[in-house]
């Protein structure tokens, strides 16, 4: 996964913004990933991402809940320094399939 996001970033396929900041905020993703810290309220830990002009945003692969991440300041990527794990609040509750 984390070669897929650099070389999404390398090939300038995001839309602008602050590449610098983008790929900090994507390193720090593959940090919280790599603990199984990223999972949904549907009980999934499978997800998407979509890197835009100034955000990042995680979909959950079971039931396209979704999370935006701002990313446009040093300031977005130390609020996501300080998270252990990330929530996808999703359509439905855990168990309700």
């Amino acid at each position: 996964m984390k070669d897929k996001m650099w070389d999404f970033l390398e090939k300038g396929q995001n839309s602008g913004g602050n590449p610098e900041g983008l790929e900090s905020l994507v390193d720090e993703l593959i940090h919280i990933a790599a603990r199984d810290g990223i999972s949904c309220t549907c009980g999934c830990r499978d997800w998407k991402l979509k890197i835009n002009y100034s955000s990042v945003e995680l979909f959950c692969a079971r039931c396209g809940g979704a999370l935006k991440l701002p990313a446009a300041t040093m300031s977005d990527l130390e609020d996501l320094c300080c998270k252990p794990t990330l929530l996808i609040r999703g359509d439905r509750p855990k168990g309700e399939e």
